[in-house]
């Protein structure tokens, strides 16, 4: 099997990776809107998490080409989640961290920061304001900051191995096209030398019959 083949296997497996994490995230945030306390700010109802959820883990299916616009449905769809009364747990805010994550995987620190903070802010700002007195400050502010917070870790410390297996995978590809070359090369100076070998027996013989029909 040759590098480039494996190379696309392993994104094939990037895409399905995908895939799982979608779904993954969306049967954990689906379940986790019936174990928060209910407020009446979302009249008790499971639905509008759910559909959240849904246009969330949707959206992660792009990110691969579009992480910017799916960080940004994330972290809407979290900042409405905050504004319905809904605790932000891990198992909630899931979708918005896989999306966090694959955005920090994909794009550079600053990118990320770019979008992260901002998004942390409304999140937080959305949560006192919709839920001022309900549930307790740390978890309407560091819990989800933080939950956020460690998925761009992660997803730039995966950014951070893929551009060393991408550089591995250049330089292989470099070694492999120079072993090539040089094996052109050799060819070419072993028929060079053969040609040189036979030119000077030929010239010999040529020399040595032009002495003998001098001599004749």
């Amino acid at each position: 099997m040759t590098i480039t083949s494996r190379w696309r296997r392993l994104r094939d497996h990037h895409r399905t990776s995908t895939v799982v994490i979608a779904l993954l995230a969306f049967a954990a945030a689906g379940p986790a809107s019936r174990l928060n306390p209910q407020h009446v700010a979302h009249d008790s109802s499971p639905y509008p998490a759910v559909l959240l959820a849904a246009v969330t883990c949707t959206a992660l299916l792009w990110n691969e080409r579009h992480p910017r616009a799916t960080a940004v449905v994330a972290i809407a769809c979290t900042v409405v989640l905050a504004g319905l009364g809904y605790l932000l747990t891990s198992l909630m805010i899931a979708p918005a961290m896989a999306a966090v994550y694959f955005l920090a995987a994909r794009t550079d620190r600053r990118t990320t920061l770019s979008f992260l903070l901002p998004g942390c802010a409304a999140v937080v700002a959305t949560a006192l304001v919709a839920d001022p007195k309900g549930y307790p400050l740390e978890l309407k502010t560091i819990g989800p900051t933080a939950w956020l917070l460690m998925a761009a870790s992660l997803g730039g410390a995966r950014r951070i191995k893929q551009d060393y297996l991408d550089a591995v995978h250049a330089r292989a590809e470099h070694a492999e096209r120079t072993r090539e070359a040089e094996a052109r090369r050799r060819v070419a100076d072993e028929r060079t030398r053969i040609a040189r070998e036979l030119h000077d027996v030929v010239a010999h013989h040529i020399t040595l019959a032009h002495a003998q029909a001098g001599t004749a």
